[in-house]
């Protein structure tokens, strides 16, 4: 959220839920409004995925060692950076992010791209 407050439009952040542990067929009523309630007391306000693949699918097809994770795209879609395990946003996640809007925003270095 502070990125996205920070860059304005130069960055989308998207959630993504990934508890569902796949032993029932779908996530309960009750399970999507414990997501829900989470987010709104921590006042996240992005778009939110709840995901209904089973986490260990989930984590295999993104190619994801541990959670929480945090993947980056740049403006074509294509995976700038995953970081996953332990990752912190100040050292690790917002320092990048804030490059690579730098790059973004500066033609000459997004044609070396």
């Amino acid at each position: 959220m502070q990125l996205q407050e920070k860059h304005g439009d130069q960055v989308h952040a998207i959630a993504m839920n990934v508890e569902f542990d796949g032993r029932s067929d779908a996530l309960s009523a009750k399970e999507i409004d414990k997501i829900n309630e989470v987010l709104t007391a921590k006042e996240i306000v992005v778009h939110n995925i709840i995901c209904t693949d089973p986490i260990d699918d989930t984590l295999e097809k993104l190619n994801v060692v541990s959670i929480p994770a945090v993947l980056v795209f740049d403006t074509t879609g294509k995976l700038a950076k995953k970081f996953d395990g332990e990752v912190t946003y100040v050292d690790d996640v917002i320092p990048f992010v804030t490059e690579l809007v730098a790059k973004s925003s500066d033609p000459a270095e997004a044609e070396e791209q």
